[in-house]
């Protein structure tokens, strides 16, 4: 028997009977790995040996996974749940079990730590603790077992918690804890950004091959080389052999480097401060600094940050990597571009300064150029999985559909903590018509990076594609409150307010597209904005169309053919509009 000092949290998924993880060994299957970070592991119905899991790994009912310190793992359950584990969090499977209306019925069990959840697809999810049970219907939350309590966290949606005591509604931006033998009741006001962080994706902006002439450089070289071969954990363990002696700033940097590669912002602050006594402040400390503000979103404190680091070094690579993230959060791509580029000038052989080169020339729309650094890149880190990612979304540009996607699947191998990678391989299937699949890929990278505008737009976007508006809608709605300045979720939700006959909402929505229109998210083209302009100005037409602004309409349509004249869908429309004019 379970002792009531102990949470056991258990999620009822109910999906369809088919299953996209159907496997001759176990028939219906519950899970599959979709991220692996540190060290995970698998235990088996069959066995009580716990092994090491791998990439893609399907699970099966009764399977169990856990998860060690400094790690992480992403789970894609059935076709749309994902859930991402946290650091010492153990789970296990069920057998599906036939339930209502047909559907398989499959049971979770979180023994301990914290986890995760966003499902968009209407279904039962259902949480069953000792001390509390839950229920929603597509939605994202936060779920975190302790030894006596449970903790919920709604981002979005509603989360009924109940229990012998009583029964509680969360809501979006709203928490709850159930103590034992007590009601549910809501928890105090959290910041949200803050219980999520160890989710996020923090960009790297120090390549340490680049440093073989550094004093400390033989030193670290063992923890460089394990978490080159995505061994975290040795690479930690590495570290933490070092004698005290050995422990200078350097190695407080990579300390702190590494453990936000999984999320943990709190110890790699410590890490950085101690870095800081040592030395005083330098450029590396602002530049990690930086991403973590801008992780957070505080784009100006990011941008503080970033440029107290390049007036302290002008030339460290670092510090100027970190301003061209700063400068590409305020949409000021040919800033972000200048500062990438003096960041591989001052250190020409800095693999990771030229992968951000590349990142910004793809940006800027000369896809030759990012194709240059690309390989410049390569050539000086070949194991760069941001390499890889550039190279993906360059190749997609040039609608070079299959080596994009193996461009994108190597990016994962070497980094599966990257959400663009998942984006670009999304991006790369559904352009190749294999929409489900690569909508699977976008919900994915969603989970490996909660607070990204422009993933949240693109799979709204995939969403619409398919015909699910209510859920892309959801989907364009957070993405404006992450990036209000953001026009793509504006554009792409007045789009879907026409198809579904709400002209006026799609008018206010395509106005703010174009208001919005200078701003421009990574890997958009400043050669393209003329045509997003005339795309959002025939928008802004059609929904003046269908207001009854007919004259309106007209002049719209004329813009847009001012801003490009190639545009297709301006032509047409301002050729109808006029069929309609009274001579």
């Amino acid at each position: 028997m379970l002792q009531l000092t102990r949470v056991l949290l258990s999620l009822i998924i109910i999906t369809g009977v088919s299953s996209v993880f159907a496997d001759d060994s176990c028939g219906e299957q519950a899970a599959r790995i979709t991220s692996i970070q540190g060290t995970v592991k698998i235990r088996r119905s069959t066995s009580l040996e716990w092994l090491p899991a791998n990439l893609n790994d399907s699970l099966c009912g009764n399977d169990a996974v856990r998860t060690a310190a400094h790690s992480r793992a992403t789970l894609l359950v059935q076709k749309e749940t994902n859930i991402v584990l946290h650091e010492r969090s153990t789970v296990r499977f069920t057998n599906g079990q036939p339930g209502k209306n047909g559907l398989l019925t499959h049971l979770l069990n979180l023994f301990s730590g914290e986890a995760y959840l966003r499902s968009r697809r209407p279904r039962e999810l259902g949480i069953e603790t000792p001390f509390v049970n839950a229920m929603h219907e597509g939605t994202e939350f936060l779920v975190k077992v302790n030894q006596n309590s449970t903790q919920v966290v709604v981002f979005d949606g509603v989360v009924v918690a109940s229990n012998s005591q009583g029964k509680l509604s969360i809501s979006e931006g709203q928490s709850a804890l159930a103590m034992q033998g007590q009601a549910p009741v809501i928890g105090p006001t959290i910041d949200l950004r803050d219980a999520v962080q160890w989710t996020l994706y923090y960009p790297p902006v120090i390549d340490y091959t680049a440093s073989q002439k550094s004093p400390s450089y033989q030193t670290l070289k063992p923890a460089l080389d394990r978490y080159q071969t995505n061994d975290l954990t040795g690479a930690i363990a590495k570290l933490n052999s070092l004698s005290a002696t050995q422990r200078t700033a350097d190695y407080h940097i990579l300390y702190a480097s590494l453990l936000l590669t999984v999320g943990q912002v709190e110890q790699a602050n410590q890490h950085l401060d101690q870095a800081q006594q040592q030395t005083g402040q330098n450029a590396r400390i602002l530049a990690i600094r930086s991403i973590i503000a801008l992780a957070k979103n505080d784009q100006q404190q990011a941008l503080k940050l970033a440029q107290q680091a390049q007036q302290l070094n002008p030339k460290a690579s670092s510090a100027n990597i970190a301003l061209s993230y700063a400068y590409q959060s305020l949409f000021d791509i040919d800033k972000a571009l200048e500062s990438a580029t003096q960041a591989a000038q001052s250190a020409p052989d800095n693999g990771l300064a030229w992968a951000r080169v590349s990142e910004m020339e793809l940006a800027t729309g000369d896809v030759d150029a990012s194709m240059q650094a690309a390989r410049k890149a390569q050539t000086h880190n070949p194991k760069l999985a941001k390499t890889n990612t550039v190279l993906g979304f360059a190749r997609l540009a040039e609608l070079d559909l299959s080596d994009a996607e193996q461009s994108f699947r190597t990016a994962i191998e070497r980094d599966p903590s990257d959400p663009l990678a998942r984006l670009g391989l999304g991006l790369a299937k559904i352009r190749q018509g294999h929409i489900k699949s690569g909508t699977r890929e976008m919900e994915t990278a969603a989970n490996l990076d909660p607070d990204n505008a422009l993933i949240r737009s693109y799979l709204g976007k995939a969403y619409y594609e398919q015909r699910r508006g209510d859920i892309a809608s959801t989907e364009y709605a957070i993405a404006k409150q992450l990036d209000p300045k953001d026009p793509t979720p504006w554009f792409y939700d007045a789009i879907y307010k026409q198809t579904v006959n709400r002209p006026v909402d799609a008018l206010h929505d395509m106005q703010k597209a174009i208001e919005l229109n200078d701003n421009r998210a990574v890997f958009r083209s400043r050669l393209l904005l003329d045509s997003d302009l005339a795309a959002r100005n025939t928008g802004l037409a059609r929904a003046y169309t269908e207001t009854g602004f007919d004259q309106a309409a007209s002049q719209e349509a004329y813009n847009a053919l001012i801003y490009d004249p190639t545009s297709w869908s301006a032509h047409r429309f301002l050729s109808d509009s006029l069929a309609k004019t009274p001579r």
